[in-house]
């Protein structure tokens, strides 16, 4: 019983993204990582923004993008993000 609570407690998931393309022009790849134990929060962070904050901005957004949002949205993504305990963002 014990080592299937640690194993759950060692559970994170990861959330990859890329930027750059290194077959063009860009000289170079970046890539990125969100980690986070439990994605419930991210989650909710993302509706309240859709919902309430951003709603005009995202209705018709499949994805958030930051190079094609409002620094505003941008300024308040990261602010969450950085307020969420946690989450560890690598690049």
């Amino acid at each position: 019983m014990t080592s299937s609570i640690c194993l759950i407690e060692m559970v994170s998931y990861i959330f990859i993204d890329e930027s750059g393309d290194l077959g063009s022009q860009s000289k170079y790849l970046i890539l990125s990582a969100l980690v986070v134990k439990s994605p419930d929060k991210l989650d909710r962070i993302i509706k309240n923004m859709r919902r309430y904050k951003f709603k005009k901005q995202l209705r018709k957004a499949s994805e958030i993008k930051a190079n094609s949002s409002s620094p505003k949205l941008v300024k308040y993504a990261l602010k969450k993000l950085y307020l969420f305990s946690s989450c560890t963002i690598l690049a």
